[in-house]
């Protein structure tokens, strides 16, 4: 008798409405209409990992941290699309502040969750603590895009022990999904604590 493997119920949904502030930094332009189309693949899976593998090869541009701090959720998707860059913060500079540092997730996370609803996957970004993902709909199951993850695949599908860690997170207030990240209260870097 065969097993049967544990599945997980989809609870993502597809937003209903952007706000204004919203389509600013995440809504779909023209220039990520035209890269999106770029991309062919045999499955639409397939065309989400081709979009999150580009985008996971933009150049990583360390920036002194004041820079980087005031560009922090203030770029938007179409600008990280056009520039092919994604800010950071100089490393020693982080060091110094001894607080958790601008490493680029959220550059990357803004563009592929416009670039994954371009291609027609109900997406959301997520923030965990602070770090900035994709989660987004495939085939009614839950999958995580994140461009910064090198322990695993960078599309990979939600699994049990993400579902624990996602519901420890809700309940320690440290976990925020949404249509963009202005509507999960990120406007700048003064939120950029805010699920510490």
């Amino acid at each position: 008798m065969k097993k049967k493997r544990a599945t997980i119920k989809a609870k993502i949904v597809k937003p209903v409405r952007i706000s204004p502030a919203g389509r600013k930094q995440m809504g779909v332009t023209p220039r990520i209409r035209e890269y999106v189309a770029g991309f062919n693949a045999k499955s639409k899976i397939g065309l989400a990992k081709k979009i999150v593998a580009d985008i996971s090869k933009f150049e990583k541009v360390a920036l002194p941290m004041e820079k980087a701090k005031r560009l922090w959720a203030n770029r938007s998707a179409d600008d990280v699309i056009k520039t092919r860059k994604i800010y950071t913060m100089i490393a020693k500079e982080a060091v110094k502040t001894r607080k958790p540092s601008i490493l680029g997730c959220s550059d990357y996370a803004e563009a592929i969750t416009v670039c994954l609803r371009e291609a027609g996957f109900p997406a959301l970004i997520l923030r965990m603590g602070t770090h900035t993902k994709t989660k987004f709909l495939y085939r009614k199951q839950v999958w995580f895009a994140d461009a910064t993850d090198n322990r695993r695949a960078k599309v990979r599908q939600m699994d049990t022990a993400d579902k624990r860690v996602e519901e420890d997170l809700r309940k320690e207030k440290k976990y925020a999904e949404g249509a963009s990240l202005v509507q999960i209260g990120l406007k700048n870097h003064n939120d950029f604590g805010k699920y510490y």
